[in-house]
C-alpha cells in the first residue's frame, strides 16, 4: 500500500541517519545494527495495527529486517572502507583521525 516516493523517501531517510552515524565514528559499529532493529520495530507496530486479519504483516516484518539488515551492513562496511581511505595520510601511510 506504499506509494514509490514513500518507499524512495524513507530508504533516503534511513541512508542519512546511517551514513551521518558511521562517518562520526562513535557508533560505527553499533549503526548499522540500531538503525535495522529500530527500523523494523517501528514497520512491524504499523503493520500489526492495519485491519488485515491474516498475520502476514510477520513475514513483511522478516523481509524488512533482512532487507534493511543487509542494505545497512553493506553501507556500513563501504562507509567504513571509505572512511578509513579518506583518513590516511599519503606520505607515510598512517591513519589520521578526521
Amino acid at each position: 500500500p506504499y506509494e514509490a516516493w514513500q518507499v524512495v523517501g524513507c530508504a533516503l531517510s534511513l541512508l542519512v541517519l546511517l551514513v551521518g552515524a558511521v562517518w562520526a565514528g562513535a557508533w560505527e559499529v553499533a549503526a548499522a545494527p540500531a538503525l535495522t532493529v529500530g527500523f523494523t520495530a517501528a514497520w512491524t507496530v504499523q503493520a500489526a495495527q492495519q485491519p488485515d486479519q491474516t498475520g502476514l504483516f510477520v513475514i513483511g516484518a522478516v523481509a524488512v529486517l533482512i532487507g534493511v539488515g543487509i542494505a545497512s551492513a553493506v553501507v556500513s562496511i563501504l562507509l567504513h572502507a571509505a572512511r578509513g581511505r579518506w583518513t590516511r595520510s599519503p606520505a607515510d601511510g598512517s591513519h589520521h583521525q578526521a
